[in-house]
């Protein structure tokens, strides 16, 4: 199971328009045995000003979400669900590859 733990230190406007959003992310590798699933129905919401650790155990799917996110997973990888970044859906095959994706991926970066 991967959590979220938030800090917002007073200054997040939680009534304001999200700045990431993932929502239902799912990630699953082929491997000759079968698909093996890495991720399963995580969702987030960040909105200006918070800070988000993420927390699991070893093998819980952290690293998976967010290479997920960012468009970096291994080939044998299928990832289905939405995530967007003010409003951009980064899952979007049309960026993958593209010049926007590669601008999204340094944006979440920051």
């Amino acid at each position: 199971m991967v959590c979220a733990m938030r800090s917002t230190r007073g200054t997040a406007d939680v009534s304001a328009a999200a700045i990431l959003e993932i929502e239902h992310l799912n990630v699953q590798f082929a491997t000759p045995d079968g698909a093996l699933p890495a991720v399963n129905e995580f969702s987030l919401t960040v909105h200006a000003g918070e800070c988000i650790g993420i927390v699991g155990e070893s093998g819980a799917g952290k690293s998976q979400s967010f290479l997920a996110v960012m468009g970096l997973l291994a080939s044998n990888a299928t990832v289905s669900g939405s995530a967007r970044l003010e409003g951009l859906e980064l899952l979007s095959a049309a960026l993958r590859g593209s010049r926007a994706w590669s601008c999204c991926s340094v944006r979440l970066k920051s």
